[in-house]
C-alpha cells in the first residue's frame, strides 16, 4: 500500500512539473506595444521577419503581399506575388533576398527586394506530410545558419511549422537552383498544436515558437525554457531585433507581433533576451617564437601566432641559433659574429673574434629577466670563451676566458 502511494505521489509531482512548463507566464515586455500597421492598407499579416542589415521589418500576407517598412511603421513598400503566404525568414542578410513559405501547396519561395520580384521556387509537398485539413498547412518559417545546425550539405536549415499539429519540420535545401534538391532532416513536437510563426534568434540561439496567444522560447532539440502569454488575439507572426553586445549576458530587444483580426503588426520594447558572453581571443604576442630549424646558412623561424621567417644572418653554413628566457628574441652566431633578431629584424650584433672559426659552440643560460651567452672556439691549442649578457636588445661582452688544452 505504502508503495503504491509513493508511486501516486510521484505521478502527482511529475504531472505538475509538466503543468508548469505549460502554462505560460505573465508577459515580460512592455504591456502596450506601438502599432505600426497604419501603412499597409488593407492586410491580414500572417508572418515578420526582423532584417538586421536592413534595419527594417518584413511582413507577410495570406492574400500574397510581401511587405518591409522602417521600424516605426513608415516607409512602407509592398510587393503582390500572389498565394497564401504564412512565414518569411533571411537567410543571408547580406543578400537580396527573403524567403517565404506557401501554407498550401507546400511551397518556399525565393523573393529579390531589389528587383520585386520571385526567383525561384521549391516545392515542398513531397517532403512535409500533408495535413488532414489543407487549410491548415504551414503556418510558419525561419531560417538557422548552418555555425548554429551543422549539415552533411554545410548549408543552413529552413525549420517550418504545421498549424495543425504543432510540428516542426527541419529542412536543407539547396538555394543555389530553382527548384533544388529539398531533404527533411528531422521533425519535433516541442509544444501543441495551433503553431503560427517561427523565428530564431541568431543572437542569442533561440528558437521562438508563436501558438496563437503563446509564444515559446525553446533551443534547436525542442526544450522548452519559457513561455508567455502574448497581448492582442489572433497572433500569426513573430520576431526580435535582438543586438547583443560582447559582454552583456542579459538585456532587452524589440519584439514585433503580427495578428490578422484585428489586422495589427505591434511593437513592444524590453523584452528580456540572454546574450552569450563572447570571450575575446587572447591577443599573441607576435614576436614569441615556437621553434627554430637551420638547414645550411638558413635559420626558419616559427611563431606562436602563425607566421614563419626565413634568416640568413651569416654567409657561412656553420650558423647556430638559440632563444632567449621569454622566446621573443632570436640569438644567432657563426663564431665571429653574434646577432639577436627580433620578429626577422636585427636589433643588435656584436663581434666575437677576428675570424670565422670552423668549431664553435653557442650556448644561452636563462635568468629571470636577461640571459648569459657564451661562445666558445678553439684557437691553436686555447678553448676562448666569450661572455655575453642579454636584456632586451642590449648585448654586453661581460668576458673573454681562455684555458689550454
Amino acid at each position: 500500500m505504502k508503495k503504491r502511494f509513493c508511486m501516486v505521489l510521484l505521478g502527482l509531482v511529475l504531472f505538475l512539473v509538466m503543468l508548469g512548463s505549460i502554462f505560460a507566464s505573465t508577459w515580460p515586455a512592455d504591456t502596450t506595444g506601438t502599432e505600426l500597421s497604419a501603412g499597409l492598407g488593407t492586410y491580414e499579416p500572417s508572418g515578420a521577419v526582423w532584417h538586421s542589415r536592413l534595419g527594417q521589418l518584413f511582413v507577410v500576407s495570406d492574400e500574397g503581399l510581401i511587405s518591409k517598412m522602417n521600424p516605426d511603421g513608415s516607409s512602407v513598400t509592398t510587393w503582390s506575388i500572389g498565394g497564401d503566404l504564412e512565414g518569411i525568414a533571411v537567410a543571408d542578410p547580406n543578400s537580396n533576398y527573403v524567403y517565404v513559405v506557401n501554407e498550401y501547396p507546400f511551397a518556399l519561395y525565393q523573393f529579390d527586394i531589389s528587383t520585386g520580384t520571385k526567383t525561384k521556387t521549391w516545392s515542398l509537398t513531397s517532403v512535409v506530410p500533408a495535413p488532414a485539413n489543407t487549410r491548415l498547412g504551414l503556418e510558419g518559417m525561419t531560417y538557422i545558419p548552418s555555425e548554429d545546425y551543422t549539415t552533411a550539405s554545410g548549408r543552413g536549415v529552413f525549420a517550418v511549422g504545421s498549424q495543425e499539429t504543432g510540428t516542426i519540420y527541419f529542412l536543407d535545401v539547396d538555394t543555389s537552383t530553382n527548384g533544388g534538391s529539398v531533404n527533411l532532416l528531422r521533425s519535433m513536437k516541442p509544444f501543441a498544436a495551433s503553431l503560427s510563426d517561427l523565428f530564431y534568434d541568431r543572437e542569442t540561439n533561440v528558437l521562438y515558437g508563436l501558438y496563437d496567444s503563446t509564444l515559446v522560447e525553446m533551443n534547436l532539440q525542442g526544450t522548452i525554457t519559457a513561455s508567455y502569454t502574448v497581448p492582442g488575439s489572433d497572433q500569426e507572426g513573430v520576431t526580435l531585433s535582438t543586438v547583443c553586445s560582447s559582454t552583456a549576458t542579459t538585456t532587452t530587444a524589440n519584439i514585433y507581433i503580427a495578428s490578422d483580426t484585428p489586422a495589427s503588426v505591434k511593437k513592444y520594447g524590453n523584452y528580456p533576451v540572454h546574450c552569450p558572453v563572447v570571450t575575446a581571443p587572447a591577443t599573441i604576442d607576435p614576436n614569441l617564437i615556437s621553434s627554430e630549424t637551420i638547414s645550411g646558412a638558413t635559420v626558419t623561424v616559427n611563431y606562436a601566432d602563425g607566421h614563419v621567417q626565413e634568416l640568413t644572418p651569416y654567409s657561412s653554413p656553420t650558423v647556430q641559433a638559440a632563444v632567449n628566457y621569454d622566446s621573443t628574441r632570436l640569438i644567432t652566431s657563426n663564431g665571429k659574429y653574434v646577432s639577436v633578431y627580433k620578429n626577422g629584424v636585427l636589433a643588435t650584433k656584436a663581434k666575437v673574434s677576428t675570424y670565422t672559426p670552423s668549431v664553435y659552440a653557442l650556448s644561452v643560460t636563462h635568468g629571470s629577466l636577461s640571459d648569459t651567452v657564451l661562445v666558445s672556439y678553439k684557437r691553436s691549442n686555447k678553448l676562448i670563451t666569450v661572455t655575453y649578457t642579454l636584456q632586451d636588445d642590449v648585448l654586453t661582452r661581460v668576458s673573454t676566458a681562455s684555458v689550454r688544452v
